[in-house]
């Protein structure tokens, strides 16, 4: 006979309950990093979000007379992939934009990359950061790191995007200790010029086609490209826009 204090139900399907809880990012999250392991993710004592994925059925329990297990259903795996999909549809203008951006780009000569993450290549000189993932990164395609004019162009196709970025100083100063100069770009005319921080550029795809620089960025003098910069462009495997989370 089941234990009727067992809080799971059989085979992860949803626990009745009069108003299931709303789901936001933090649960998400959650579901993908226990699904990430592959295999049931023994816990310690069941925490809110674990509670509300296991009455949603995302989530069921196992346990043994030691440990408790947490294992994501295929119920789970199905909303993962809803979420997935749904930002993607969401996000589906910004990458293309990217895309676009990155074809203009090596038109002129650059060599790109999209959706790289980036180490803090001096965490020791004052520098808080961690890690950071801009969306284009793009440089001259020289032999000396001095002259590679390392560029970051952050991506914006709402008004609501960019203003969530001018409230993240600190995301800012991270692309400027990567990069000799840092731009925003976006559709025309959805961000003014003055509207833009001090040193940082802008350019617009036009609504004709083609990219015009609305303001040029302020080059750092005697920049040069980190070599843990350099490695991380040799090294790490591009993700295209829109396959994270």
């Amino acid at each position: 006979m089941p234990d009727d204090n067992d809080p799971s139900a059989p085979d992860g399907m949803p626990i009745e309950v009069t108003t299931p809880p709303t789901l936001t990012t933090m649960h998400s999250r959650r579901l993908r990093s226990l699904w990430g392991y592959g295999r049931p993710v023994m816990v310690g004592d069941l925490g809110g979000v674990d509670l509300d994925l296991l009455v949603h059925g995302f989530v069921k329990v196992g346990s043994d007379s030691t440990t408790t297990s947490l294992t994501v259903t295929r119920q789970g795996i199905a909303h993962i992939n809803e979420v997935r999909q749904a930002r993607i549809a969401m996000q589906s203008g910004h990458h293309a934009l990217g895309h676009r951006l990155c074809d203009y780009l090596r038109e002129k000569g650059m060599f790109t990359w999209e959706n790289v993450e980036f180490c803090n290549p001096a965490p020791g000189e004052g520098r808080s950061w961690g890690v950071v993932r801009p969306d284009v990164f793009a440089c001259m395609p020289v032999l000396r790191a001095r002259n590679a004019a390392p560029t970051i162009y952050e991506v914006k196709v709402n008004r609501a995007d960019f203003l969530a970025d001018l409230a993240r100083p600190e995301k800012r100063g991270a692309y400027a200790d990567l990069a000799e100069a840092v731009y925003y770009c976006c559709p025309a005319p959805l961000i003014s010029r003055t509207e833009v921080p001090q040193g940082f550029g802008l350019i617009y795809e036009m609504p004709s086609g083609g990219f015009q620089i609305q303001k040029n960025a302020r080059r750092k003098k005697d920049f040069t490209i980190a070599p843990d910069t350099i490695m991380t462009l040799m090294v790490k495997r591009q993700m295209p826009l829109g396959d994270l989370e």
